[in-house]
Formats: structure tokens, C-alpha cells, sequence
């Protein structure tokens, strides 16, 4: 991860409508999904180490045209400069 904006492209027609993303070698795991919606503001998402239902307040994730986007304001939790991250997207 660099802690700026980045464009994840996953060489789909549309953007994702899931996105699953975890931090290597931890239990954090973050999952956007198309029915609380992936939009360019707050994202809802499920934090799946917790069972407290939808978080909100946060711009983690963006759309993106053949992907999604990793916006830099998520500089603390998936895009930690330094940090090595793995991902499930699926559109």
C-alpha cells in the first residue's frame, strides 16, 4: 500500500460489487458490498472481526471503472503505507 489513492483495477466491465480486503497476517478483515453500496462518499461496510453490523463514517473505498479504488483517507486501515494487503473482488 502507498497511503495515496489507488485505482484497483480487476479488468471488469463495470466496478466491483463486492470487495473483501484484509491486512497480511491479521485478523482485520473489511467487506464492501453493492447492496450497502460502493458509491464516491461513505461507505457502509461490514468489519467481519466484529459482529456490531454495518459500520459508517468512513471513504475507505471508492467506484472504480474496471475495479474499485482505495482512497488515501484509509491511510490507518487498508492502505497503511508499507503494509501488504490482499483482496476478493467481484463485480
Amino acid at each position: 500500500a502507498t497511503g495515496s489513492d489507488m485505482n484497483i483495477d480487476c479488468n471488469f466491465d463495470d466496478t466491483a460489487r463486492l470487495v473483501i480486503i484484509n491486512k497480511w497476517n491479521s485478523e482485520s478483515y473489511y467487506c464492501y458490498d453493492s447492496i450497502r453500496g460502493i458509491t464516491s462518499s461513505n461507505d457502509p461496510f461490514l468489519y467481519w472481526n466484529n459482529y456490531d453490523g454495518d459500520y459508517t463514517g468512513t471513504d475507505y473505498i471508492n467506484p472504480y471503472s474496471t475495479g474499485f479504488r482505495v482512497n488515501s483517507s484509509a491511510n490507518t486501515t487498508i492502505n497503511v503505507t508499507g503494509h501488504y494487503y490482499q483482496y476478493l473482488a467481484l463485480a
